[in-house]
């Protein structure tokens, strides 16, 4: 039996029966404003608070721009920093002639068109963490931006590499793609190179999420957005 991992959303978990399978690759598929971008920092939170790793690698914002964002839904890093048990990959920094230095937790890359320098990145994160026996997640934010700077077809071969030595290693890797901003095409090839998909939409005004995915699946599900992430079943 596969382990899993939780995401933190007491009712999606339940229905889940005990969270997502790890290892896993997860498509985290939305519109704009539909609250996907809450979930994922959500997700790789509490995987923190569980005592695991993670590596966050960001394509369209700063790796402090996460941060502020994770720390306004109540999520510290300051203990995971000191324990040196996650890392950042930012591609967006020195993107927009921000020259910020790398250390052991921000690892700064050119930008979104350097891929084999990210996904050289990936591999080296996750290696290192690994030597802390515990499980690791990754996310990356958002896959909707590497197709603004690089031809579909790259992005398809560097993600069908890095996803399968991804998965293969134990990581749960969660990806974000913006609904209806690419040709169905792409959606439908990004969708095929995952394991489970996250579907976010809006619908009567009203916020819900499903699963679908080979060993589970949900139906439609209203959630709440509050000042500490989502929230499901009040």
């Amino acid at each position: 039996m596969s382990q899993k991992a939780v995401s933190g959303i007491s009712k999606l978990d339940s229905e889940l029966h005990g969270g997502f399978d790890a290892p896993s690759t997860i498509l985290v598929w939305g519109p704009p404003m539909s609250a996907k971008d809450i979930f994922v920092e959500q997700f790789f939170c509490n995987g923190l608070k569980k005592q695991e790793s993670g590596v966050f690698i960001t394509i369209d914002k700063s790796a402090e721009d996460i941060i502020s964002e994770m720390n306004g839904m109540g999520y510290s890093l300051d203990e995971y920093k000191s324990k040196k048990s996650i890392k950042f990959i930012d591609s967006y920094s020195r993107h927009i002639g921000d020259e910020k230095p790398s250390d052991e937790i921000f690892i700064r890359v050119e930008g979104p068109m350097a891929l084999s320098k990210i996904c050289t990145e990936i591999y080296m994160a996750n290696a290192e963490l690994s030597k802390l026996d515990n499980p690791v997640r990754n996310v990356i934010h958002s896959v909707s931006s590497l197709l603004l700077y690089n031809n579909p077809d790259t992005i398809f071969r560097f993600l069908q590499v890095l996803l399968g030595k991804i998965s293969r290693s134990g990581v749960v890797m969660m990806i974000t793609l913006e609904k209806g901003m690419h040709d169905p095409q792409v959606e439908a090839t990004l969708q095929h190179l995952v394991n489970t998909i996250v579907e976010f939409d809006i619908k009567n005004d009203q916020n819900v999420m499903r699963v679908v995915g080979t060993r589970m699946r949900t139906d439609w599900m209203p959630f709440i957005v509050t000042p500490s992430g989502i929230v499901m079943g009040l």
